[in-house]
């Protein structure tokens, strides 16, 4: 190691905590980074990798203390839920950090949700059940006056994994199952369900001062989960709801004891009060002791403000100060001044202030096999998008997701306006298109379940396509999908083939990546040109469906553009 030149270790190199390893080699670092994962993709990137396991708190422990005998001087984590194993190893060998209790209660649930009770800050009313709890979890909740609907969720983990929307008794059990499933701890958190918005706040904490850097609309989908289909960056909501965002955010910044590090909070803007003058008041969700993951903090935050807060992040944990503070729509206050926060102080995350806007969004698909992937380059191509980053591969197997883990990939991309960011990530992800392996199970399952009628389009997992339900479907609502096809006929327009049932609807439903009917079917066309002779075939033009083309349909129904292909390649070849 050259003189002067740190160290630094680095928990996590997967694709998330690529930016934090750059960030600190640029800062002339040596990267010790370690991973559960031998194989994880941005390993080689560092100047030394362990394969550690990231829970292994003692064996990491153990490991920085042998790099500390040539020099440690930091330890760092982004988009991971390590912030305790951060915070241990800052603790066990003197280095910058925030604090192990601090950290502790950021990391687990229920710490965190008494903490805020203990602190006046506003956040849902709650109860935590264990494991051997679930026999008397309706008791409990009881006791503590927490009605149904209920967010239900682990202890300690994020992504969304193991979160669920419980609206009855007969759901609670599952629902609890699954969430202590999914935590290290067997305890799950059972709380007030939330209606309103949810956004994304990211901030860096200096000895105790903030440095707000980021406040992101978020966009999440597929009740009873909470998928993240993608954020947009900076919000363009109110100055008043953006201040009252801000002021909760510090609030339980301050209340957690995060003093030296960076900190992430998901918080809820409730629906309007007319007890309280029609006014939109926030609570907490949750605050982590870390950078945002889901693209963020790496991407979207530097793609819209020009600020890298990796780079800022990385400088604390080495105990450097940070000259470069956010220059576009970020507030500088203190702890101590949170609780008073003036509208006049406040951050103004509006177009006028914004460098740039960012989006982020995400494609899915149905479940499956992936076969062949297509328009991966054309999205690459789309005018002001910067990255398309798949997740999946083919031959790999993709789910309806249940999470923020479980998508297909993402786009990211930036413009001058929050419309047009948002245009062209929703315009690449729908140039991609991921054809599956015909005749495979669990795909077939899903076709065979379509949900099937509009009054009931969206239970989980919900068809692709969304009708809309207002008066032009008023009269159909309640009718199956199956009697509406059946009384059809094949019409054909524009080059393209369709039942009559979606004459009213090309251009007014669409699918869960934002496609027409007619959008959805002229793509399937272009990508598969044998759909129309196989309809032809099975049908002539202006005649009624026959059952054949009815089930086809259905399958576009329920999977859009993929629906119609799988069906191509699997009923019509066997």
């Amino acid at each position: 190691m050259k003189e002067n030149k740190k160290r630094i270790l680095i928990l996590g190199a997967g694709l998330m905590q690529g930016p934090a390893i750059r960030a600190a080699k640029e800062l002339g670092c040596e990267v010790i980074a370690v991973d559960g994962n031998p194989n994880a993709v941005c390993a080689k990137e560092a100047d030394k990798f362990f394969p550690i396991d990231l829970k292994d708190i003692p064996a990491l422990i153990d490991l920085a203390k042998s790099l500390k005998e040539k020099g440690l001087h930091g330890v760092f984590t982004a988009a991971t839920d390590f912030s305790v194993s951060v915070a241990a190893i800052a603790e066990s060998c003197s280095l910058p950090g925030h604090s192990l209790e601090a950290a502790r209660r950021a990391s687990d649930k229920v710490l965190m949700r008494e903490c805020f009770e203990k602190h006046g800050v506003p956040s849902p009313k709650f109860t935590h059940i264990f494991k051997n709890e679930i026999d008397e979890a309706l008791q409990i909740l009881k006791q503590k006056a927490i009605p149904f609907p209920l967010t239900v969720k682990p202890a300690d983990n994020m992504g969304a994994r193991g979160c669920r929307l419980v609206y009855s008794q007969d759901e609670l059990r599952p629902a609890l199952e699954d969430a202590v499933n999914f935590s290290r701890s067997g305890k799950a958190i059972a709380e007030e369900f939330i209606e309103g918005e949810e956004f994304s706040l990211e901030a860096l904490v200096i000895n105790g001062e903030i440095f707000l850097n980021a406040l992101a609309d978020r966009h999440i989908f597929f009740p009873p989960y909470f998928v993240e289909m993608g954020h947009t960056i900076p919000s363009i909501k109110s100055k008043e709801e953006c201040d009252e965002l801000i002021r909760v955010f510090f609030l339980g910044i301050k209340a957690l004891g995060l003093t030296n590090g960076a900190a992430k909070g998901d918080i809820f803007l409730r629906k309007a009060d007319p007890q309280k003058n029609g006014k939109r008041t926030a609570c907490v969700g949750e605050i982590a002791a870390r950078l945002s993951g889901g693209y963020m903090s790496g991407w979207t935050v530097p793609y819209s403000s020009g600020f890298d807060v990796t780079k800022a992040a990385v400088k604390i944990a080495l105990g450097e100060p940070v000259d470069e503070l956010p220059k576009y729509g970020a507030a500088h206050f203190s702890a101590e001044r949170a609780a008073r926060f003036s509208a006049e102080r406040a951050a103004r995350f509006s177009a006028e202030r914004a460098a740039r806007f960012s989006a982020e969004r995400a494609w899915i698909s149905v479940p499956g096999i992936i076969k062949k992937i297509y328009g991966l380059e054309e999205a690459r191509s789309t005018k002001n998008v910067k990255d398309v980053l798949p997740r999946l591969f083919e031959k790999d197997e993709t789910v309806f997701p249940k999470n923020n883990v479980e998508k297909c990939g993402n786009v990211l991309s930036s413009a001058e306006s929050y419309d047009e960011a948002v245009k062209a990530s929703m315009e690449a992800v729908q140039k991609i298109f991921l054809r599956l392996e015909r005749a495979y199970n669990k795909t077939n399952l899903f076709f065979e379940k379509t949900n099937p009628s509009i009054a009931v389009q969206g239970n989980y997992p919900p068809n692709f396509f969304k009708f809309p339900e207002d008066d032009s479907t008023k009269e159909i609502k309640n009718k199956n999908f199956d009697e509406l096809l059946k009384n059809s006929i094949l019409a054909e327009e524009d080059k393209i083939l369709y039942p009559s049932f979606f004459k009213d609807f090309l251009d007014k439903a669409f699918d869960v990546h934002g496609l027409s009917i007619r959008e959805a079917i002229k793509q399937a066309f272009f990508l598969e040109p044998k759909l129309k002779e196989k309809m032809l075939i099975l049908q002539t033009i202006g005649e009624p469906l026959n059952p054949n083309l009815v089930l086809w349909w259905k399958y576009f129904i329920r999977g859009s553009r993929q629906g119609l292909i799988y069906y191509l390649d699997t009923e019509l070849n066997d």
